[in-house]
């Protein structure tokens, strides 16, 4: 599961978070959550919990999500977009305010809280 530490409940309890239940059964949406899996305990989470943690002590933080896929990638649409710069005026990430700013290849736009309730799942559920 891209969990290499976890007993069998703990890798039972991944599967539940991260199952889409209304379709169980379906490949394209459990490699996706296979890759959600992998990068939110490999790099997401760690990312933001430093990031929450560098904050609060009155570091200067920026965030963002790379959301634009060009159409000329090689690899499949299922990895997504790879990370990039952008136009525009970011946000800062505060530890209360969480904002982070979503590119694509629309004007910028603003999140609150990247990943927040899959990094919560990491961070204090199965540390």
């Amino acid at each position: 599961l891209g969990v290499p530490q976890a007993n069998e409940l703990a890798a039972e309890a991944v599967v539940l978070q991260y199952t889409d239940w209304l379709d169980q059964d379906n490949p394209v949406k459990n490699r996706e959550a296979l890759d959600d899996i992998v990068g939110d305990h490999n790099v997401v989470c760690p990312l933001m919990h430093f990031a929450q943690r560098w904050a609060e002590r009155g570091g200067t933080v920026f965030a963002y999500l790379f959301e634009h896929r060009a159409s000329n990638l090689l690899w499949p649409p299922w990895m997504g977009a790879p990370g990039g710069g952008g136009g525009g005026r970011w946000p800062p990430y505060t530890a209360a305010e969480q904002l982070y700013a979503r590119l694509n290849a629309r004007p910028l736009a603003v999140g609150h809280g990247l990943r927040a309730q899959p990094c919560a799942f990491w961070t204090r559920f199965l540390p």
